[in-house]
């Protein structure tokens, strides 16, 4: 797999886990039930193209670090204060 195509992966996959609202629709994967954002490929369908190109665990190693980093990105945003225990401690307004 060529190093442009590769990028295009990570960015579609990137894409697919939004900071803010959005709509997903059906995967257009044929045979694939899951949904995506912006009528495109589902993140289990770009995993498994992208573990094509590298390999299984690498791929699901950048899913999860990429729901992480909106997970992060979504406390720092809102300053959200987490627990250890998981539950949200925010700030009042």
């Amino acid at each position: 797999m060529k190093t442009h195509h590769k990028e295009f992966l990570l960015n579609a996959i990137q894409r697919q886990y939004p900071r803010w609202p959005t709509t997903f629709s059906p995967c257009i994967t044929e045979g694939c039930a899951e949904f995506s954002r912006g009528g495109s490929e589902c993140p289990k369908c770009l995993e498994k193209e992208l573990a094509f190109g590298t390999d299984a665990a690498t791929a699901k190693k950048y899913m999860e670090l990429v729901a992480e980093l909106r997970h992060l990105e979504y406390h720092i945003l809102f300053d959200k204060k987490q627990n250890s225990d998981g539950l949200d401690r925010s700030r009042p307004n």
